[in-house]
């Protein structure tokens, strides 16, 4: 992990972006979930090794590295994304092993996503939530929604891999 310069800062949600003052922002909520079969303790210790996303996440985890502060930290910056569209996330909330979330700003977008580790019959549930605002959003949501369940599926998989 370097230690270098953090990224600029991001936006919050709420920030006024061109076209929003008329009400033309556009803004989407994106959410899904998936059993696994681990304690929510076990899904966010496996979750929780960084390194290991591209493994489970080939895709929308390819440039998965910590690049400031301490991980799972608040403030810390973790790096995601695939090229050519790499992003920097900041963690704004930390509560392992219930949940985590990050705000990021790129293509044309900015968002919040949550990552919540609930108690399952099967073991727990994991939810992914992601709140979007900016005038990429439309256009980035079915690949959106390709990449989360793609990722969701691959880390049920690696934790069934990996009791």
């Amino acid at each position: 992990m370097s230690s270098g310069p953090g990224p600029a800062p991001v936006p919050s949600l709420r920030e006024a972006a061109p076209g929003a003052a008329e009400g033309r922002e556009r803004r989407r909520t994106l959410a899904g979930s998936i059993p696994v079969a681990a304690s929510p303790e076990r899904a966010w210790q496996i979750f929780s090794r960084v390194d290991d996303w591209p493994l489970w996440d080939w895709f929308g985890a390819a440039e998965a590295a910590w690049v400031a502060g301490e991980p799972w930290a608040v403030g810390s910056v973790l790096r995601l994304g695939h090229r050519p569209i790499a992003y920097d996330c900041v963690i704004v909330e930390v509560d392992p092993p219930r949940q985590v979330s990050w705000m990021a700003g790129a293509a044309g977008m900015r968002g919040r996503h949550t990552v919540r580790f609930e108690p399952h019959a099967d073991g727990c549930l994991v939810v992914t939530r992601g709140e979007f605002a900016g005038p990429a959003v439309r256009l980035a949501r079915p690949a959106a929604r390709w990449c989360w369940r793609r990722s969701l599926r691959g880390f049920r998989d690696w934790v069934a891999a990996h009791p």
